[in-house]
């Protein structure tokens, strides 16, 4: 059997937190998952890496913004984009932040009607949500993020990110 590689930036709680994630489709066929620190390094090991099966996840944010990215992942295959960055996938299940944060539907209310699309800036919009909220409490790519990634419903987030050139749950599994 091919292994199966998954590339993504962030540290081992992160890498931790998507392994949880993952393993809610794939159960029990994960593939490995390599992290990197910073988009130029988990670039580097994905494209230094031989494997037949390999994918990488990043923002698409970053991508679209920079042209030598671009450039250097041209002719890349197995690209997939975490929406805008990862806050979208948190912003689109505003119960699992309402539950997190303990803000009781404060989450829900806001992002009800709200095209995840109109957030340029996901991160920041999820930061001053978080600042206006009941609780007050702060965002954090590194300690909060991880505790998200766990709660995410793998389904919803698969059917919600469906339509775009997001990540394909199914095949990253081994």
């Amino acid at each position: 059997m091919v292994e199966k590689k998954l590339f993504i930036e962030g540290d081992e709680q992160l890498r931790n937190a998507f392994g949880q994630l993952l393993e809610k489709k794939c159960k029990g066929k994960m593939p490995r998952i390599v992290m990197g620190d910073g988009i130029t390094e988990t670039i580097n090991k994905f494209q230094a890496d031989k494997s037949e099966k390999k994918f990488l996840l990043i923002d698409f944010i970053d991508y679209s913004k920079d042209k030598s990215l671009q450039e250097k992942l041209k002719t890349e295959k197995n690209i997939f984009f975490m929406a805008q960055k990862m806050e979208t996938w948190f912003l689109s299940q505003p119960q699992i932040l309402d539950k997190i944060f303990e803000t009781g539907s404060y989450f829900e209310n806001k992002l009800k009607n709200i095209n995840w699309k109109n957030f340029s800036e996901p991160d920041k919009e999820l930061e001053n949500l978080l600042k206006n909220s009941p609780s007050k409490k702060n965002y954090s790519k590194t300690k909060t993020a991880p505790k998200l990634l766990i709660k995410l419903d793998i389904k919803k987030l698969a059917e919600f990110f469906s339509r775009t050139n997001s990540i394909e749950f199914s095949e990253i599994c081994v």
